[in-house]
């Protein structure tokens, strides 16, 4: 990349970048999130809100919590389950274990592809620091601005169409997904609602 992207340098050894290139890695690199955030959204357990999804942070800021967390040895993304508010007071964190195909592509985006997509950020648009800080915080983003649900559900229904000759959609998924899972645990809402967040179970 650094052959493509660097095309000759200045008298006082500042680089010349080849823009172009660096505009197409970065559209490249943000299909590369939707997939990756597809993945986890069919692979990760339950299926969580794809609004939950595409505003997924992996750093702290001062009014949101990061949702990526590595739980002994594995990666996790956290949801909540709103379910519990009405009688906890409080919605309840539900941690989705990233299997190891998406583990591995999430350290790759997190310690390597992310900083260096900063970068070039950094160079196509110097004077848009927020667009810097929304690459610096959140994890799936779509070149200048967050995906959308429907950025989701478009990947989604192109591949089952493909694959099982219907569309389905994340909202469909979410439905079926608790349909399937509700036949092979009948217990599943009431483990999920479990008083004590400690539970495997509930989890």
């Amino acid at each position: 990349m650094k052959g493509q992207s660097v095309v000759a340098l200045a008298s006082d050894g500042t680089p010349l970048f080849n823009l172009g290139q660096l505009y197409s890695w970065l559209n490249d690199y943000s299909e590369a999130l939707l997939y990756l955030m597809v993945a986890i959204e069919v692979l990760a357990g339950s299926p969580s809100q794809g609004t939950e999804m595409t505003c997924m942070q992996m750093r702290n800021t001062s009014t949101r919590v990061r949702r990526l967390y590595m739980i002994r040895h594995r990666m996790a993304i956290v949801a909540q389950y709103s379910k519990t508010l009405a009688t906890k007071g409080r919605n309840t964190l539900l941690p989705h274990i990233l299997d190891t195909f998406c583990q591995e592509l999430m350290k790759i985006v997190v310690f390597q592809a992310h900083p260096f997509a900063q970068q070039i950020i950094a160079i196509l648009f110097p004077g848009r620091k927020e667009l810097l800080t929304t690459w610096q915080t959140n994890l799936f983003i779509n070149f200048d601005r967050l995906f959308m649900t429907e950025d989701l559900s478009g990947v989604l229904k192109a591949t089952t169409l493909k694959a099982m000759e219907v569309r389905i959609g994340i909202r469909d998924y979410r439905q079926l997904s608790v349909c399937v899972r509700c036949a092979y645990c009948p217990k599943l809402d009431e483990l999920t609602a479990s008083r004590d967040d400690k539970d495997p179970a509930s989890l």
